[in-house]
């Protein structure tokens, strides 16, 4: 597999993982106008292809982008034989409080006059725990982009990026919530073609 996730193997999904409510109701805010898509860039190894995409992000207030830009990084690995996905990684940098963890959520686009209105889907706030820190970034690893909660339930962040509209990532910086949203279409198109491009290589 890729090689700058040298431990995923070992450590999946070994922080706390649960979902919450009043900690991340700023976070799932509904909002206006709809976030910009991204495109989403590709690399693939003997085993595996990977789509990432790197976002910069903004404070609760509504503040700047993080001077190097890559404040939020969202991976996903597919295997190059079942054409499916084997890991979604989720990278912050390394002054995120590890005690919080990462925040995801997902959201619908609506109309909303003459334009369009971003809903929480408040069912699918998460709040991950991470697998690894080390100086350049923290990182969440979920193999086959599933999420085990309490009592055997899984959530699966996967299919929800393909049957949402928004997808919401973000982590506490002290006490100021740090967060950025991609509307998903780029990534429904992209992952597309990395599946027609990966057919073609075989």
């Amino acid at each position: 597999m890729f090689g700058f996730v040298p431990r995923f193997l070992f450590r999946l999904s070994c922080g706390a993982i649960f979902l919450f409510a009043a900690q991340g109701a700023s976070f799932a805010a509904d909002s206006t106008p709809q976030p910009v898509a991204g495109d989403w860039s590709s690399d693939c190894l003997p085993e595996a292809c990977a789509l990432s995409l790197t976002l910069g992000a903004t404070d609760e207030a509504g503040g700047g982008i993080e001077p190097d830009g890559k404040a939020v990084q969202i991976t996903v690995e597919v295997n190059r034989k079942s054409r499916k996905v084997d890991l979604i990684i989720l990278t912050v940098p390394p002054d995120a409080d590890q005690g919080r963890g990462i925040i995801t959520s997902f959201a619908k686009s609506v109309p909303y006059g003459d334009t369009f209105k971003t809903v929480a889907d408040r069912e699918t706030l998460l709040q991950l725990g991470f697998d690894n820190c080390e100086e350049d970034n923290c990182e969440t690893y979920l193999k086959e982009g599933k999420v085990s909660l309490d009592k055997g339930a899984t959530f699966d962040l996967k299919d929800n990026l393909f049957k949402q509209d928004v997808f919401l990532v973000g982590f506490y910086r002290g006490n100021t919530l740090v967060r950025q949203t991609t509307a998903l279409s780029s990534f429904k198109r992209d992952y597309d073609a990395l599946l027609a491009k990966m057919k073609t290589a075989h």
